[in-house]
């Protein structure tokens, strides 16, 4: 189970050796692409292969003639696994998926927990899912919150079996750690459902602009504003703002908890002593392809969103610039780019460009 309640269907398989390694099971995505494989009873042959050579997929499954009976058919799930409610398939974007109907299963919240300590959320080293699944089971953790009053668990974690002293306060000096923060990797972390890290960024950069206004605190603008829209967010739609409204109107309070926990500080405040230069102002940029000046993708994002610019997963009409170091390669976003005459450019050529 997902963070927001969608089961994932996994495919159980004979053990076979591809590559070296032993596979036995395999993702199968979602409900749509369950039914488009034509997974429909156990003893079927299905093709396995790594992609990317590194996860195992379902390519394909062979035909049969195998009489389906209510002994071996297989049909999606009518009771949550982890809390024995209902179930419910529903469309996401035109795909069927399985979700869980209880909004208080405790099945959401290894993943809601797995997500706000992630790296490009709040970011605490040391809280894997299974030990963060182990503290839930010993019911040290029921919300974000709690995560900040583990060391009054300390002597305990001591004892625990693969929990040596020096991990554990190390551990908990990451999480000690954690609390300066940022209004976006705040906003991010707290799995509103629809809301990713660009859009994160966009409602933190709306908020400081509140703030500095009314002299107010970025968070206090954040849960207090009252309805965010599309206009105020620019390039957040009215389902994303609703989305957002509604989690806002229904946890505010557990927000304005949580956010005590925190020093709060907006990347906009820090870009503010950076540069005052926002020459990529409705500039939206994609990146492809390995880099060679920036130590990684994110790197290459903050300095983007810090010059006023936006980044996009995707080519489309609205893209200013595809950044690609392989100008001549022959990949998708390449030659979408190429059918919409978007410019391509190497780092080189970005670098340029900011300076």
């Amino acid at each position: 189970m997902g963070k927001t309640g969608v089961l994932t269907p996994t495919a159980v398989f004979e053990p076979v050796d591809i590559d070296g390694s032993i596979i036995e099971r395999a993702s199968l995505h979602n409900i749509s692409i369950m039914n488009k494989l034509g997974i429909t009873h156990k003893g079927q042959i299905v093709n396995v292969y790594k992609a990317n050579t590194v996860i195992p997929q379902i390519d394909s499954v062979e035909e049969d003639d195998t009489e389906i009976t209510n002994s071996n058919i297989i049909t999606p799930l009518n009771l949550c696994p982890f809390c024995h409610s209902d179930t419910s398939i529903i469309k996401d974007n035109d795909t069927d998926v399985l979700v869980c109907t209880n909004p208080n299963c405790k099945g959401k919240l290894l993943g809601k927990l797995s997500h706000f300590v992630s790296k490009n959320a709040i970011g605490i080293e040391g809280l894997s899912d299974q030990t963060l699944q182990k503290f839930i089971d010993l019911g040290w953790l029921s919300s974000f919150k709690d995560i900040y009053y583990l060391s009054e668990h300390k002597e305990e974690m001591y004892k625990i079996n693969g929990f040596g002293k020096k991990s554990v306060d190390k551990l908990l000096e990451s999480i000690e750690k954690s609390r300066n923060t940022t209004l976006d990797r705040f906003i991010y972390g707290l799995c509103i459902p629809l809301i990713g890290r660009t859009a994160s960024k966009t409602i933190s950069s709306f908020c400081r602009k509140i703030a500095i206004r009314d002299l107010l605190d970025d968070i206090y603008v954040f849960y207090n504003y009252g309805t965010f829209n599309a206009n105020d967010l620019n390039g957040l739609g009215e389902i994303m703002c609703k989305s957002l409204n509604d989690y806002i109107s229904q946890k505010k309070n557990e927000i304005m908890e949580l956010s005590k926990e925190f020093n709060i500080e907006s990347n906009i405040r820090k870009q503010d002593n950076i540069t005052n230069n926002l020459i990529l102002t409705n500039m939206v940029f994609v990146i492809t392809g390995s880099l060679n000046h920036y130590k990684n993708r994110n790197d290459l994002i903050s300095v983007i969103e810090q010059f006023g610019g936006k980044v996009s997963g995707s080519v489309s009409s609205k893209t200013s610039y595809l950044i690609n170091n392989n100008i001549t390669s022959t990949s998708g976003k390449n030659a979408k780019a190429k059918q919409l005459n978007i410019p391509i450019i190497s780092e080189e050529d970005f670098i340029q460009l900011i300076s």
